[in-house]
């Protein structure tokens, strides 16, 4: 009834001292409360979803197919009684580690994916989502030299400059020219 498990626990035992001298309650917890949360837009199986309120916007979309190939990484709009709670990116939760960019859900919360903006494909010698192998010596290159060959797309961000998208693809390797 919107009590803590600490709350629920001295609030029994109150009870229970009346009627028994000395009662002392402890309550454990044996499982989280599931909820409902509703997936829009851009998303391979939008829906609704069971979800643990330990669970984050981004195993929720997982959990639905992933995002689907026009759909935003960065500009997801998480909605919380009606009203934008935060807008998750996906994208800085994965490459910085930044957990307020990827919030925790709550039964009743729309999770909201709209188309994005603009796309950007980078290739080259970047430290982005290519691979990377080495290059055996040769006649002409006597030494063993390691080349990175990465291609990926990124998204575009209102403003965004070409340095700002090299960024997102994880910047230029030293052997870059």
């Amino acid at each position: 009834s919107g009590l803590t498990l600490a709350g629920a626990q001295d609030t029994l035992t109150m009870i229970m001292g009346r009627l028994f001298k000395s009662a002392k309650v402890k309550l454990t917890l044996t499982g989280l409360r599931s909820g409902i949360v509703f997936l829009t837009g851009e998303v391979r199986n939008p829906g609704a979803y069971d979800a643990l309120p330990v669970e984050r916007v981004s195993q929720i979309i997982a959990r639905a197919g992933g995002i689907a190939p026009l759909g935003t990484r960065t500009h997801i709009k998480l909605i919380r009684a009606g009203e934008v709670y935060s807008i998750v990116d996906i994208e800085r939760f994965e490459t910085k580690g930044d957990l307020l960019a990827n919030p925790y859900v709550q039964s009743g919360d729309v999770i909201q994916v709209p188309t994005v903006e603009g796309l950007a494909t980078v290739k080259g010698a970047v430290f982005g989502r290519g691979e990377s192998r080495l290059r055996a010596p040769t006649a002409l290159a006597p030494e063993l030299t390691r080349e990175r060959t990465s291609e990926g797309i990124y998204e575009l961000t209102p403003g965004a400059q070409v340095s700002d998208v090299i960024s997102q693809a994880g910047g230029i390797t030293p052997w870059a020219d």
